[in-house]
């Protein structure tokens, strides 16, 4: 059964795209002279059945490969199989493998085409949808990068079979965030489902796929290029992203996200943006699935550098995204560094 979402995207041009969730519909890659793959490729030599044989660019899928150099080597890929504007460039693997196809795709010719075929939970119910793509460019993660929305997203929940544990957290921790900041029901189906969701059952696999892919595209349809809404699907992400940076990005993205969930809302909470009680909540859920909550800041100087040149960054200060309750969420401006370093170096607020 197939499950499909539409993506309303028209303005001055019809950006409009189909989300296609379903379980082994795909089963073989078309080749034609105007499709080019970018693979992967770890997920090529696991579905090596059904991948095309010709027409394929593989790329080792790390944040130290998501940069200006792979990019270059990506759009070489395309010359030289003689890419022209109507050719398609589709992506095959998790979230970086999706992000830096895209953003090839952004600049190739001034844009062609884009299909994304996400393969990681995360890549499925996040990164794919919403058309923000982009590169890690001076030790900043997705600090180049544009708006580029695919041509569409197909979604086969068969790749998440192969999926290591610590790859499937990483993305349940998105589902979580869209899930706390958005939509209380989906709060509740997501804690007492629990155990379904830890077996990884089918139906439940897709009921939390679909569900994340409509709150973000709702959200995205209203805000397409973050300047108001859409800004509430960056919780987590702050201090996440420092915290990414600060472990050489051996913590996965997903999982710097739980805690930074976690501390943000602690620091929220300790700077009376939020109720205290939202710490319980938030903490209650993550470690509804095993989450480890706690961090150690290794070196402070690349943790804080990290935060004070977040993209997110205005001139009277940082910006958090948080939620303030179950299904809802707030946005806070005029974040100053110097709190969020008081309240990393008080130590019995780092505790779970």
């Amino acid at each position: 059964m197939l499950t499909s979402l539409n993506v309303n995207l028209k303005k001055v041009v019809d950006d409009s795209y189909k989300i296609n969730i379903g379980q082994n519909f795909l089963k073989n890659f078309e080749v034609r002279d105007s499709i080019f793959y970018v693979i992967d490729k770890n997920v090529y030599e696991l579905h090596n059945k059904i991948m095309p044989k010709e027409n394929f660019y593989l790329f080792e899928a790390s944040e130290h490969n998501k940069n200006m150099d792979e990019t270059v080597k990506i759009l070489s890929f395309i010359k030289k199989n003689k890419g022209i504007r109507s050719s398609k460039l589709i992506a095959i693997g998790g979230g970086i493998t999706g992000d830096i196809t895209a953003f090839a795709a952004s600049i190739y010719m001034r844009g062609i085409k884009c299909e994304q075929i996400p393969t990681t939970l995360l890549s499925m119910v996040d990164s794919s949808v919403g058309g923000k793509c982009g590169i890690n460019f001076g030790g900043i993660k997705n600090f180049v990068g544009s708006f580029w929305q695919p041509d569409s997203v197909n979604i086969d929940i068969n790749f998440l079979q192969t999926l290591p544990d610590d790859e499937f957290y990483s993305g349940l921790s998105e589902v979580i965030k869209m899930a706390l900041t958005f939509n209380k029901d989906f709060t509740y189906y997501i804690m007492d489902n629990a155990e379904k969701i830890k077996e990884r059952q089918s139906d439940v696999l897709i009921e939390l796929i679909f569900n994340s892919c409509k709150i973000k595209s709702n959200v995205v349809m209203q805000d397409e290029k973050e300047k108001g809404l859409r800004r509430l699907l960056n919780f987590g992400h702050t201090f996440g992203h420092a915290i990414e940076t600060d472990s050489n990005h051996q913590i996965k993205h997903g999982i710097a996200v739980a805690k930074g969930m976690y501390y943000e809302t602690l620091f929220a909470a300790n700077n009376g943006l939020i109720d205290k009680n939202v710490v319980n909540i938030v903490k209650n859920i993550l470690e509804k699935f095993d989450y480890d909550l706690q961090y150690s800041i290794t070196n402070k100087d690349l943790f804080f550098k990290s935060l004070s040149e977040d993209k997110k960054m205005l001139n009277s200060g940082l910006v958090l995204s948080l939620t303030d309750g179950l299904g809802s969420g707030k946005i806070v401006e005029k974040i100053k560094i110097e709190d969020i370093v008081s309240f990393f170096k008080c130590a019995h607020r780092n505790k779970p």
